[in-house]
């Protein structure tokens, strides 16, 4: 089974539908976590991930947007991948 670790700039670029001067950035996320979910891979992230995106979003935010992904997107599925001291 294909993984892939998404980094927090994809979260945040996907939870806050973000843009540049010459991307829709959180448009290319979507299509990205959509062409993970046609392969029926695994989405990989890790606690260092959930921090730093609670820099951004707050724990509750963090939850609806892993949730919502969960919900939405067909054979979605997260991983919880520990890192290590």
């Amino acid at each position: 089974m294909e993984r892939y670790y998404v980094d927090t700039n994809i979260w945040a670029d996907y939870g806050l539908d973000r843009k540049d001067k010459h991307h829709l950035l959180g448009d290319l996320a979507t299509v990205f976590l959509n062409k993970i979910a046609a392969r029926n891979a695994v989405i990989l992230y890790s606690d260092i991930v959930l921090n730093e995106l609670k820099t951004v979003f707050t724990s509750e935010q963090v939850r609806e947007l892993l949730q919502c992904l969960e919900n939405t997107i067909p054979h979605f599925s997260v991983e919880m991948n520990k890192t290590r001291p």
